[in-house]
């Protein structure tokens, strides 16, 4: 049987849909494809304000001036969602004045990207919308003040926040400051600094933090934590970001650890068996209200196992301890061996399951 042909009458089918609808079908192209529509008509210029998610990746920062026709073209509708993607720093220019353009039109979520070093405006912390913020690879927040090294994110309104730092220079590393009341979620990838400071309410639900040493040791497996805490690799500075993280997150619920081993220091926070002064003072974990504990690639050494009794003696609310044996171990006996470390856990209701 023949296919049915649609008779038409030379009649423009996608004009004829309501503007509801197509404004829907400009939201799913990408934003240079939904404001090259405007010189189509009068209709299609008046469409373009609806689209309140835009999104320019490096292949368009080429067309600069198209960008700025688009917000142009928007009127004072406000955007919702701003994503810009940049490797150029001779294009630093350019972007001060869209990231401005966004935050004036109340924008709810900034999403900024650039494999290169710069430094966004500290404007932007200022915003009172402004709800889930990304700053990524080369995108730094600091003072004004050239001097001062200091990274910071604040702001009052911001309860997301994801940033991934990956510069060369220890300089830039030198303190990491999160000025965030109402934070709710955080994810966190950087070399470690010489110091943090964190100032939010007891708001934060959800951390994921990727910490890399600057040392760096063959021998050594990676830690990274989800939820609670990410270390990739260990080096001289131990684990002095994740006490100051417990402490400031007590709804946190599920830790996730992948491999226990790191290099002792006296760096280390009284999270770990390490550290040789936590027997004079109350351990961050016994207010810590972590119920389930996930531990991935576990090979059963002596210092593995003195940090397994350590969680289970100080997490008074734990209730289960998943356990991942690594590979081409002795899993009979070091199942065994944590089995019989449950009569150490300071809860009673605490069971080990192996994964």
């Amino acid at each position: 049987m023949a296919p049915r042909k649609v008779e038409t009458g030379g009649r423009d089918l996608i004009s004829s849909l309501p503007d509801e609808l197509l404004s829907e079908i400009l939201y799913l192209l990408p934003t240079q494809t939904a404001a090259s529509t405007s010189i189509l008509s009068k209709r299609w210029k008046n469409l373009l304000p609806l689209v309140h998610n835009l999104d320019f990746d490096k292949s368009t920062m080429v067309f600069a001036s198209l960008i700025s026709r688009t917000l142009v073209l928007l009127g004072d509708s406000p955007i919702h969602k701003f994503s810009l993607e940049w490797k150029s720093e001779k294009a630093q220019h350019l972007i001060y004045p869209l990231i401005y353009n966004a935050l004036q039109r109340e924008v709810l979520e900034l999403h900024l990207i650039s494999p290169k070093r710069q430094f966004v405006p500290s404007e932007l912390f200022f915003s009172k919308t402004l709800v889930k913020l990304t700053l990524t690879l080369g995108c730094f927040a600091r003072r004004n003040d050239n001097l001062v090294l200091d990274q910071q994110v604040w702001g009052s309104s911001i309860k997301r926040i994801t940033t991934f730092y990956r510069s060369c220079g220890l300089d830039d590393y030198s303190c990491f400051i999160f000025k965030t009341p109402s934070l709710v979620f955080l994810d966190y990838s950087s070399y470690v600094a010489q110091d943090y400071l964190v100032q939010f309410d007891d708001s934060l639900v959800e951390a994921r933090l990727d910490i890399r040493l600057w040392k760096y040791y063959d021998h050594v497996l990676p830690l990274p934590i989800s939820y609670g805490y990410q270390l990739s690799k260990h080096g001289e500075r131990g684990w002095q970001v994740l006490p100051l993280l417990l402490r400031k997150s007590p709804n946190l619920e599920t830790l996730i650890i992948n491999g226990l081993v790191h290099k002792i220091t006296n760096l280390c926070g009284d999270v770990c068996v390490c550290d040789h002064g936590k027997m004079m003072r109350s351990c961050c974990l016994l207010s810590c209200r972590v119920k389930v504990l996930k531990v991935y690639g576990y090979e059963g050494s002596c210092g593995e196992l003195n940090q397994m009794r350590h969680f289970l003696k100080n997490l008074r609310f734990l209730k289960l301890v998943k356990v991942k044996v690594q590979e081409q171990v002795n899993y009979l006996s070091l199942t065994n061996d944590l089995t019989k470390l449950l009569s150490t856990a300071s809860s009673s209701n605490c069971k080990i399951q192996f994964i």
